[in-house]
Formats: C-alpha cells, structure tokens, sequence
C-alpha cells in the first residue's frame, strides 16, 4: 500500500448529522476544558455550572453517534486528559463529591476510550471505516439525545461555539484539499497492530529508514490528526485557495487551479529557506470572545 493510499486527510463526510454530532462535542469538551478546570464555588451560581458541567460530561459518556473521526476531530481524548491532570494536580473540590464525582468520571471515560482502542480495534485514519465505525459508549442515559441549550449553554457561549465551529471548518477545508491533492510526509512510523517491533525490523531489512519501511506492509505511517489545523497550516502554502470556497468570486474560481500550481510551486521553492513559511496561532478559541 503507497502513502497515497494511506494519506490520512480527507474531507469530513457529506453528512449533516455527523457534522452537527461534531460541532456540539467538539464544543461540549472545549467548554469542560476551559471552564470545568476552574475550582468550583459553593454559591447558587457555582452549583449551577457543576449542574450543567455533569449533564454535558453525561452526554459524551452515553452518544452512540460518536465514531473513531469523531473523536479524533473533537480532540474529546485530548480535552479528557488534559482535565483528569488538571485535577490531579490540585486538591478535591465539591466537583469531586456525589453527585457530581467528575474525577472518577473523567478517569472512567479515559479508561473506556483507551480499552476500545484494542477490544474493538480503532481503524487507521485512512481506513474508510474511521469515519463510520461508532465507539460503545461508557453507559446510557437520556442526556445523549439533548441539545447545547438543554444541557445548559449559554447563548453566548453557544455563538462562540457556532462562530468557532465555522471557522475550524473554513480552515479545515482548505488544508485538505492541499494535503488530499499533495501528502505530507509522516512524522513517524510504527509497527502495524498486531506486529512486533522485531518482525517489523526483520521485514524492512533491520532498518527503520523511511524508504525501506515504507515498502513493508508490517510498517504503518504516523501523522497528525486532521483537527491539528494549526500544524496542517504550516504545511499548506499561504496563497493556497480552497476550491470549493463559497467565499471565492466567479474570476478567483476560473483562476484558482492556476494559482494554486503557483502556490505549491512557491511552497516547495520555500523548503529551502524556513523563513519563508508561513506561522498560524490561531485556535478554537470562540469562548474567549463571547465569555
């Protein structure tokens, strides 16, 4: 199988259901990372948001819409671990008494992901089926099924949300249809599942360098996740337009085949002189705006 083959961006699925099931636990994490991690206050206003943060943390522990892509996109493992370590790293809080219990909760949901990684294996990300295989959830329950406001959104967090969302999609979109067209290079490799590093190395000839394990089938590339936009930008030329950009006037989508050649062609021309590249900073960061 090529690196083309195994080339892990693509487009997310032309399904309105799986990009709404994206948006709101893309948002539900980012809103437990950023304000669950503050220490909670025994006041009428505290209890509430550690009401509203257990039902949220409820709905990612019982979806049965979530698959392996989704996960991957909405970094829910990412925000996870980050919130188990910012907790361990401070004394309990009433977060942490019935019935809200969110350390042993979010250690439960890390746990659970982890163990569905090899009792149900996670596909590869360039696997069709990471975009169709669903994970179990941890348990079940009726808040899978509620909507943003139900689960107890603010407004203006959820047009921070919205806002962010559009943006991450936007941004999305054209590093994809950069690196579907033009691969980036893995940043690693490993032994596929199931595979011993010592039947990996016998098969590349004792070597790990990448033109030998590339050609074994016992070697599989490591990349990025698709929602590191951030990294994907810089690996995307600057005058890179996306194709399907609504945004693109009836000239720039005549031209936008010619300017893009133009602008891999800089891009590659711009390897050899790193001051050249371009540097994004810009995050999933709609709460901030609208807190």
């Amino acid at each position: 199988m090529s690196l083309q083959d195994r080339n892990p961006y693509r487009q997310l699925p032309d399904d309105a259901d799986i990009i709404a099931t994206l948006h709101d636990v893309k948002s539900i994490m980012f809103l437990l990372a950023y304000k669950m991690g503050k220490e909670a206050q025994l006041t009428d206003e505290g209890i509430a948001d550690l009401n509203r943060f257990a039902k949220m943390l409820r709905n990612i522990e019982t979806r049965k819409d979530m698959t392996w892509q989704i996960l991957d996109e909405a970094k829910a493992e990412e925000f996870v671990d980050l919130l188990v370590k910012e907790r361990l790293a401070r004394e309990e809080d009433v977060g942490d008494s019935p019935p809200f219990l969110f350390s042993t909760r979010l250690m439960e949901l890390k746990h659970h992901w982890q163990e569905q990684r090899t009792t149900a294996p996670r596909p590869q990300p360039w696997d069709p089926s990471f975009s169709t295989t669903y994970i179990k959830p941890l348990t079940s329950g009726d808040e899978a099924a509620a909507s943003l406001t139900e689960l107890g959104m603010t407004a203006a967090e959820l047009a921070g949300c919205d806002e962010a969302f559009a943006d991450h999609l936007r941004r999305r979109r054209r590093v994809i249809s950069y690196l579907e067209q033009h691969p980036a290079d893995p940043t690693g490799w490993e032994p596929a599942p199931g595979v011993t590093m010592a039947e990996a190395m016998k098969d590349s000839n004792s070597t790990t360098d990448p033109e030998s394990v590339a050609k074994s089938e016992l070697w599989v590339p490591i990349y990025r996740s698709a929602a590191d936009i951030d990294h994907l930008e810089l690996l995307t030329p600057p005058g890179w337009k996306d194709p399907e950009d609504p945004a693109l006037s009836p000239e720039e989508k005549t031209n936008v085949q010619e300017s893009n050649e133009k602008a891999h062609k800089a891009r590659l021309e711009s390897k050899t002189d790193p001051s050249r590249n371009a540097q994004s900073t810009v995050g999933f960061q709609g709460f901030a705006r609208h807190s």
